[in-house]
């Protein structure tokens, strides 16, 4: 396809909320970061078991005696709030890592890193660190 030599009425889809498969014998709880398997189902983020996050579940989805599929788990894109492991304000801008379902990391896993956003910023509450990351990019 050739560069543009007039304007164009490109279509917009806006995502926010969507469903997605659940992997079998699994539990994602509202709340929870979702992340996908190698087979694209979705299952709770964890550092090492899945291959990339798509946001956030808006419900509990229990799928731990269902087969692939045989429940649906609806997601939402945004920007949202999680502890950290390592997380500072020197990160603001750079990506971030699932560690598990409610927790980031700077540090790329060596194995099946799923990434969970970009760091937009780092409160601090008390003595616990926490990230707002966009995972809508």
């Amino acid at each position: 396809m050739a560069a543009l030599m007039t304007g164009r009425a490109t279509k917009e889809r806006e995502i926010r909320d969507i469903g997605y498969p659940v992997a079998a014998g699994v539990k994602i709880f509202g709340g929870g970061m979702v992340a996908f398997d190698a087979s694209g189902n979705a299952r709770p983020a964890a550092n090492g078991t899945v291959s990339r996050c798509m946001g956030v579940a808006t419900a509990t989805v229990d799928n731990l005696a269902g087969a692939v599929g045989a429940q649906t788990v609806v997601v939402r894109r945004s920007c949202f709030q999680f502890f950290t492991t390592d997380v500072t304000v020197a990160d603001i801008g750079k990506d971030c890592w699932a560690v598990d379902d409610q927790t980031v990391t700077k540090t790329v896993p060596a194995t099946n890193p799923a990434k969970s956003g970009v760091v937009v910023s780092v409160e601090m509450v008390g003595a616990t660190a926490l990230v707002w990351v966009d995972m809508s990019v």
